[in-house]
């Protein structure tokens, strides 16, 4: 089943439903390298907050490490989803991505996990472990809350924008794709203006490679 088929099947007004898949769509359309450009958009992409959420909340991720500061429970989540995901040996010449989507049920259980994308088996593999370990990792809703779900949303990019596509034989497919992306992430700043709070779905930021190469030595502090 499709990950918007999946999305669609959730209770929520038609109009209201649409709204969201839209902004998802045109979402999943501005991926790639959005935390290495310097645009105006970028930078709105990459500051994008959650809102607060304590641990009483219902579907609060407490994670089994300890909270660090100010951090959000959903920022923690993300950096738990893209824990040790491989880095592809020939990732500089590479531009994929992926989304995975996954229903969290009012136990804490990880009822339904779908993922759309070109990525890599072992990334897929990897991230759809890391989704599995994060079960009974979330504060549970009391019986008369009425959020009973929540679907939470991973986008992933695999490429070598970080560490630079210019020496590759397809470098200049990789610029266009890297511009077109700037410029679709403009439309999903705009769309995103006009959509309804939806307080049963999150949409997580982009995630990549860069801790990962960070961690491995691919990638040194001084060029981020």
């Amino acid at each position: 089943m499709k990950l918007s088929q999946i999305l669609k099947i959730e209770i929520m007004e038609p109009t209201v439903i649409k709204r969201i898949l839209i902004g998802i769509i045109i979402y999943l359309m501005t991926f790639a390298s959005l935390y290495g450009q310097t645009t105006s958009e970028s930078n709105k992409m990459s500051q994008r907050t959650f809102a607060q959420k304590n641990k009483l909340d219902p579907f609060y991720y407490f994670g089994n490490k300890i909270k660090k500061g100010k951090t959000h429970c959903y920022e923690i989540l993300e950096n738990d989803l893209v824990a040790d995901v491989p880095v592809p040996a020939d990732v500089l010449c590479r531009n994929n991505y992926g989304i995975f989507a996954f229903k969290i049920n009012s136990r804490g259980k990880i009822e339904k996990l779908a993922y759309e994308g070109d990525l890599d088996s072992s990334i897929v593999r990897k991230i759809k472990l890391n989704i599995r370990k994060t079960e009974g990792n979330y504060t549970r809703p009391s019986k008369s809350n009425q959020e009973s779900f929540h679907w939470f949303v991973l986008p992933f990019i695999s490429n070598g924008y970080h560490l630079g596509s210019f020496s590759c034989a397809n470098s200049i497919k990789l610029e266009i794709e890297f511009n077109l992306e700037s410029k679709r992430a403009r439309s999903y700043l705009n769309i995103i203006e006009f959509l309804p709070d939806f307080p049963s779905l999150t949409v997580l930021h982009n995630m990549d490679h860069l801790n990962e190469m960070i961690k491995t030595g691919l990638l040194k502090g001084e060029r981020l």
